[in-house]
């Protein structure tokens, strides 16, 4: 009896061993078909920050008491929230990806928007903040977006990405760490640049104690997420995905001024979808623009005549 006891207990701490094993080298950035069952209080503060030294990011991703705090919370209570943001990423993520890239910045900035907006172009702030990357008005129109009653370019996600882009860039070109340049996106360039002044330091770790709480934890946030929505799968978390119809999308660069209801009868498509896929036009029409606007649409069930038809409307 007891030989019996010792043996399945060996055999329990193999299997236990080799699932553990199978589950670090599971692939990064994928849906796989069989979800590791667990919950974070599987892991070890030293086994998470193992995990993030693997996704070898620019942006160092260090874990402590706190951070580990807003893991815990995420994979428990915030599950279903957690859920519907992996969704939402299959929709922007590819965005993000193509313009981090062209831009040369480092691809984890893509999570930082879900900490600004939970991946929503229509968000809106209490403070006048817009759009997938909250830009505030004055933000925007410094990088060359239009923010007018009847259009604003803050919730459309090809131009507000760019801004988005472009204003970090700047940050870090300034700061040349890109931990200061996301407090500098959240609480300003002149709070962060007046802290440095008077602490004679340009190291995170030195001065954060100095930066305003909502900023400290704001980075938080940011270091939890970009772990999480990376290992999404070991904490069987599975992704709620929008209707294919605003994921599986094409953008056209137009010109001309035209009406959501002359472009759904052409293509066949509700305005309702077009306004879902296109926010930053309030007012249902697209206005005439001489650099170009975009216009999102289905990729799926249009016909050629039809699309090629809007793009003689339009361009």
């Amino acid at each position: 009896m007891n030989g019996k006891i010792i043996f399945l207990l060996l055999i329990s701490c193999v299997l236990f061993k080799t699932q553990r094993i199978e589950a670090k080298e599971a692939p990064l950035y994928s849906f796989p078909p069989l979800f590791v069952k667990s919950t974070v209080f599987r892991y070890s503060p030293e086994e998470i920050q193992w995990q993030m030294e693997d996704l070898e990011t620019t942006i160092e991703l260090k874990l402590n008491s706190a951070i580990e705090d807003r893991i815990k919370g995420l994979v428990t209570r915030g599950r279903v929230g957690m859920e519907h943001f992996l969704g939402r990423s299959a929709r922007y993520f590819p965005l993000f990806e193509e313009k981090l890239k062209k831009a040369g910045l480092p691809e984890e900035l893509k999570f930082l928007a879900v900490v600004e907006s939970a991946l929503k172009p229509g968000a809106v702030s209490g403070k006048g903040a817009a759009g997938l990357w909250q830009l505030m008005p004055e933000t925007a129109r410094e990088y060359g977006l239009i923010v007018e009653k009847d259009v604003d370019e803050r919730l459309d996600p090809n131009k507000s990405t760019e801004a988005a882009l472009s204003l970090l860039t700047d940050l870090y070109q300034k700061f040349g760490d890109w931990k200061l340049a996301i407090a500098a996106y959240n609480c300003g360039s002149s709070r962060v640049s007046g802290i440095i002044k008077r602490r004679k330091s340009k190291n995170y770790a030195k001065i954060k104690r100095l930066l305003p709480r909502q900023t400290r934890h704001y980075v938080e946030k940011y270091t939890a997420m970009a772990y999480l929505m990376s290992y999404y799968h070991f904490y069987n978390l599975r992704p709620r995905y929008p209707d294919y119809n605003l994921v599986m999308t094409q953008t056209l660069r137009v010109y001309k001024r035209n009406t959501f209801q002359q472009i759904g009868l052409e293509l066949g498509i509700s305005v309702a979808l077009l306004q879902e896929l296109n926010p930053s036009y309030s007012k249902s029409f697209i206005p005439a623009n001489k650099s170009g606007n975009y216009l999102i649409l289905p990729k799926v069930g249009l016909s050629r005549e039809s699309l090629s038809n809007v793009k003689c409307l339009l361009e």
